[in-house]
């Protein structure tokens, strides 16, 4: 009963080849306010992500490693090239959403440097790390829904609580 499926999953022997890899950078530079990190918008023209603020970042290419692809990332967003790029450190891997890995990196940003948006990126600015005293945690949240027509009367209750209010789901 169970060989297909059986086949089907011995024909991936590393689980982890399936999901997709990105890196991001976490660029800090010495600005006259104090030490700030630079973020960017994405262009609104774009199929994902459109408008989204975020770090410069994106997938590595077949045989690339995470650092490489960071730095290439925020070359070509950003126009910052490597000359211009100390790493400090990696922060822990972590999976964005279901099926994509992210490498973190810290670095900071080495004078002179200029920064040129590439058309994915609507705007480039900076945020004081002063403006995020008091700030102790972030969190990345995702939103599940079961597709309609799933048969919810399998599943307990307790999963599905009786609509009340004004809330929509």
């Amino acid at each position: 009963m169970f060989e297909a499926l059986s086949r089907r999953l011995a024909g991936e022997p590393d689980s982890y080849r399936r999901f997709l890899r990105a890196a991001v950078v976490v660029p800090l530079a010495e600005r006259p306010e104090g030490p700030a990190v630079l973020l960017e918008r994405r262009a609104d023209h774009l199929r994902q992500s459109p408008g989204e603020v975020g770090l410069p970042g994106g997938r590595l290419e077949p045989g690339e490693g995470a650092w490489p692809a960071a730095q290439r990332e925020l070359e070509e967003e950003l126009g910052i090239g490597a000359a211009q790029v100390r790493l400090l450190g990696e922060l822990p891997l972590f999976e964005r959403r279901r099926g994509e890995f992210i490498h973190p990196f810290v670095a900071a940003l080495q004078a002179p440097f200029q920064i040129e948006c590439s058309e994915e990126v609507a705007e480039a600015f900076w945020l004081p790390l002063s403006a995020l005293s008091g700030f102790r945690y972030a969190a990345i949240r995702e939103i599940s829904r079961l597709v309609g027509g799933f048969p919810r009367r399998h599943l307990p209750d307790a999963l599905f609580p009786p609509r009340t209010g004004c809330a929509s789901f």
